[in-house]
């Protein structure tokens, strides 16, 4: 098993889902999305801290800063529901 941490780019998976919430015309729809895009980046987080854990010698700072960053933006954009 490969025990390095590859951190050259972010695991962003869930931000193709706020993209995506802006072709709903719902606003249900369009909640949803968000909902599910905070969710995931909730779960990626944890994963982070895990991974904080698993191996302190890396530096995972190039994921901390973006991901807090699309936290914000998502809660403001959840807040204006």
């Amino acid at each position: 098993m490969d025990s390095r941490v590859k951190c050259e780019e972010p695991p962003f998976q869930f931000l193709p889902i706020i993209a995506e919430s802006y072709n709903r015309f719902h606003r249900r729809e369009k909640d949803q999305f968000l909902s599910v895009a905070f969710a995931s980046g909730a779960e990626l987080e944890s994963h982070v801290e895990v991974a904080k854990l698993l191996f302190p010698q890396h530096d995972l700072t190039n994921i901390e800063l973006p991901l807090h960053e699309v936290m914000k933006i998502l809660n403001v954009m959840l807040a204006k529901r």
